[in-house]
């Protein structure tokens, strides 16, 4: 068999039982009734996925040989002098360094560990023309605030929805592009010429990429070959190589360059510590239901959002909270009634409580979403409570507690959601919840457990009765809502 390699596509030419092999090397289960196939008819597939192809061809008897180089640029030195007004510590410095000399892959680095500062080293370094990819319109203008701060503000373009490309030839005046998949997507079915022209394409939050067709019509119609993807988080299984989307992330930009643990930058007091109080509930139970397709959407509205013990708990927790004038408490939900009913709830209690959500929808509150998060900071509003939004791109170092309200197994949202709260130095708690009261919900408790215990965090069972006491029973403090 042999590769030809490409940019963003490689092609395998071979005999039919060699490319039938290499299909069933490129096939992982798309869902619990079908798979999916990485390569096409015409034997192309991401170029990225090379190496893993022709060492699993190789594995299996088949010889491949690739003609031509892997699609990268030419190494280039990196310059302290061009760093000017950005900041970097010693380990992000080499890492600058590597991500340079790597030409592409995958940057994971913890939440709050800086990998924004990083990136924009990156392309400083380079000195070329970029295009970074973000999946909102608030991330775009959170990074185009951060190229401010470097001192590359001036030099950056956004476009989203709402600030369009140039109908002009204006862009080219640019170094650097940010923009939000949806409105590149567009530009890409325009074959506007942007695409041929950046050297450089960045993904930031790049865990989307494998699952959003607009993410991966960007990333391959881009011509640049210098590509990094960047996420705290960046794939969803153990081993990416048995998961369907995390192959496909692989394919579009190329290997790992960098997996920082978390516990490194906490052994260096670079990001906070959190221990984690998880309270069982154990009644009133809720059955799973015998309907397979209506078993999580039953147990969540039913054993979480509406769960009138458990939410008491997480009241009556939240309020003795915030009986301490120094903490910020961010409460995390997945729904909206649910975040609806902490506002009502905790306003009765006297406790001033604002809930953002998507789409920019405020309750509890008549300032936009800037205004309260700058509230927030500066102590004026001290429980917040915030949608799936608070996942990504949101920088909270005031966080003292995250109150875990939502469940959910997730290993990748867990992480994204106890990050929120380590971007700071000071130790921060974890609130959440071991449902004892329905099966379903009590194994996603176990996995929480088991993501909080692998990042290191401590793990107590029981909230405490105060900061230096033991854990109570659910029993012993009387519930009211």
């Amino acid at each position: 068999m042999q590769i030809q390699y490409g940019n963003a596509f490689s092609e395998a030419q071979g005999s039919r039982e060699d490319l039938s092999t290499l299909r069933g090397i490129l096939t992982r289960p798309l869902d619990l009734e079908s798979d999916m196939c990485l390569v096409g008819e015409d034997g192309f597939f991401l170029s990225g996925l090379v190496p893993y192809a022709v060492r699993e061809l190789r594995r299996k008897g088949v010889q491949a040989t690739v003609v031509g180089e892997p699609p990268r640029g030419e190494p280039r030195p990196v310059r302290g002098d061009i760093l000017q007004g950005i900041e970097l510590r010693d380990w992000q410095s080499l890492l600058v360094m590597k991500c340079a000399i790597a030409r592409r892959g995958i940057i994971a680095v913890p939440t709050g560990g800086g990998k924004t500062v990083i990136y924009a080293a990156i392309l400083r370094s380079l000195g070329l023309p970029s295009l970074t990819m973000v999946g909102q319109v608030n991330h775009a203008e959170q990074m185009k605030k951060k190229f401010d701060s470097y001192g590359m503000g001036d030099d950056t373009l956004l476009v989203h929805g709402g600030s369009p490309m140039p109908d002009d030839d204006s862009w080219r005046e640019y170094r650097h592009i940010v923009g939000v998949a949806s409105s590149l997507s567009k530009l890409v079915r325009s074959n506007h010429p942007v695409f041929d022209t950046v050297q450089v394409l960045g993904v930031d939050e790049a865990h989307h990429m494998g699952t959003a067709d607009t993410w991966q019509i960007v990333a391959s119609e881009c011509t640049a070959r210098y590509r990094y993807a960047l996420s705290a988080t960046p794939f969803e299984g153990a081993d990416p190589y048995e998961n369907l989307f995390d192959l496909a992330l692989i394919g579009l930009t190329g290997d790992i360059i960098v997996d920082m643990p978390v516990q490194f930058l906490q052994q260096r007091s670079e990001l906070a510590t959190a221990t984690v109080y998880m309270q069982p509930v154990t009644k009133p139970l809720v059955p799973v239901p015998d309907y397979k397709n209506i078993r999580w959407a039953y147990s969540r509205d039913n054993g979480i959002v509406k769960h009138s013990t458990r939410n008491a708990m997480l009241l009556n927790q939240i309020e003795k909270l915030h009986s301490d004038p120094d903490t910020r408490t961010l409460v995390l939900v997945s729904q909206i009634k649910h975040g609806d009913m902490f506002v009502e709830k905790l306003s009765k209690r006297g406790i001033s409580t604002v809930f953002l959500s998507g789409a920019g929808r405020v309750r509890g509150s008549d300032l936009d979403r800037d205004s309260i998060l700058a509230e927030f900071q500066k102590g004026r509003i001290r429980v917040l409570v915030g949608s799936v939004i608070f996942d990504e791109a949101v920088d909270l170092p005031q966080i003292t507690d995250v109150v875990m309200a939502a469940g959910g197994k997730k290993v990748r949202r867990t992480k994204q959601r106890v990050g929120r709260s380590l971007r700071g130095t000071a130790p921060v708690r974890i609130w959440d919840m071991i449902d004892m009261h329905n099966h379903i919900l009590r194994t996603h408790s176990n996995k929480r457990r088991e993501t909080y215990e692998s990042d290191g965090h401590k793990v107590t069972v029981g909230f405490p009765l105060s900061w230096t006491g033991g854990p109570r029973e659910s029993g012993e403090v009387p519930l009211r809502s």
